[in-house]
């Protein structure tokens, strides 16, 4: 069983690599913070899960930032996890008024939609910011 708010590895007899996410803590402020309706935090909470997994196999202090353009009344989701315990996101517009089902999830996806998926290296910007001890 998974614990809240937490990402654990698992790893089968057969080599299987399993990685499980709960973010709920997060889901649930960020739908606090942003006054999101139900059904835009359920994607939202689907996006930071998602977002938090890929962020967990980096080392060196590496993060992950996802930009994901729906073409739908949602606009855009942003969501950035780092560090392996910091997670953070948003979406542009939440005017959505639908109840909470998979066939509504659907209707909120374009089949025009574009996600951007960046990895950036925290110590790799700390190091450019101190290099300006030649100036």
């Amino acid at each position: 069983m998974i614990k809240i708010n937490t990402i654990q590895h698992y790893l089968s007899m057969s080599g299987i690599r399993i990685t499980v996410s709960d973010v709920s803590s997060a889901a649930a402020k960020v739908q606090e913070l942003h006054h999101l309706p139900a059904l835009t935090a359920v994607i939202m909470g689907k996006i930071l899960a998602g977002t938090s997994v890929l962020a967990t196999d980096f080392k060196n202090h590496e993060g992950i930032s996802i930009l994901w353009q729906t073409n739908s009344i949602l606009g855009s989701i942003h969501a950035d996890a780092y560090e392996g315990y910091f997670i953070r996101g948003y979406v542009d517009t939440a005017d959505d008024n639908l109840p909470v089902t998979s066939h509504n999830e659907k209707l909120l996806i374009s089949d025009k939609a574009q996600l951007t998926v960046t990895r950036y290296s925290l110590v790799y910007r700390y190091k450019i910011f101190l290099s300006t001890d030649s100036l």
